[in-house]
């Protein structure tokens, strides 16, 4: 029983850091292309990936389900877990129904479907998990989607921004400085809605620094800063160095996105160890 115990553990951390990754990939793509950092000759590439991971997180989510219902004694569950989860996985297949439809699409109707499809599977990790419990949770549902909506786009920087050998050193400058441009306003908003949650759902300050599921979004909200910090840091000195060397500035640039990838890996590991295998103390 332990190991069995144990094996759900472990495939739910998993499934649940792929689902993540996967989905916020998609989601962050397809802002970057709907907000100019991905150019638009070579857009429907992008957009190409962006389906193909929205269809895995499809997937994923419905193993998840299966999963969850194999927890609990038997896999005739999955309709009750269906229950729980229906307007989550609802949100997220027609994220992917969306985002496929923009293949379909050009101009601002094709922006609009992107940002709507983007929308839809982020807000798909606002209608479950751990807000859902509060006794008022539609406000903090809506930070959770609004925070995950940036963090998909940011999550997205390290494939978006990366220096191609295909790329000009022009393309590349252009790419750095409307992504910077975007963040600057969104950073904040990142900042002020994960301090929030982290706030309520740690506990406050004593949860935060008593409970092993505060320590992990201490540890998550930490991980997320350091990135953030290094975009800051890709927006002025790094975009200088790209205009003064090329070179340099590529160089620096593939450091510091690969960084920032790891950190917000590690930041995704917390969250999926917080949602499921630590849970707030009330």
């Amino acid at each position: 029983m332990d190991d069995g115990g144990g094996l759900f553990i472990y495939l739910g951390v998993a499934s649940k850091l792929a689902l993540y990754l996967i989905a916020l990939l998609a989601a962050g793509i397809a802002l970057s292309v709907a907000g100019g950092v991905i150019a638009a000759a070579s857009a429907r590439k992008w957009l190409v990936s962006a389906g193909w991971l929205a269809l895995g997180a499809v997937i994923i989510a419905g193993l998840r389900a299966c999963l969850t219902a194999l927890e609990l004694g038997d896999i005739a569950l999955v309709s009750m877990v269906w229950d729980m989860q229906r307007s989550s996985l609802v949100a997220l297949f027609l994220g992917f129904l969306t985002l496929m439809a923009c293949l379909l699409t050009s101009g601002m109707v094709q922006r609009v479907f992107l940002i709507v499809g983007a929308f839809l599977m982020c807000t798909s990790f606002a209608l479950t998990g751990h807000t859902q419990a509060l006794e008022a949770p539609g406000l903090f549902s809506v930070l959770v989607a609004g925070h995950v909506i940036i963090a998909a786009f940011w999550l997205s920087a390290p494939f978006v921004l990366w220096p191609r050998q295909d790329q000009s050193d022009e393309a590349v400058q252009a790419a750095c400085a409307r992504f910077g441009a975007i963040a600057i306003v969104a950073v904040p908003l990142l900042f002020v809605g994960g301090a929030i949650l982290a706030w309520k759902l740690g506990g406050g300050f004593g949860g935060l620094t008593s409970s092993s599921y505060g320590l992990v979004l201490g540890a998550k909200s930490l991980l997320a800063s350091g990135a953030l910090g290094l975009g800051a840091i890709n927006k002025t000195a790094i975009a200088r160095l790209l205009k003064s060397d090329a070179l340099a500035g590529r160089i620096a640039l593939k450091a510091t996105l690969r960084i920032d990838a790891l950190l917000f890996c590690g930041a995704l590991v917390a969250i999926s160890l917080a949602t499921t295998t630590f849970g707030p103390n009330s």
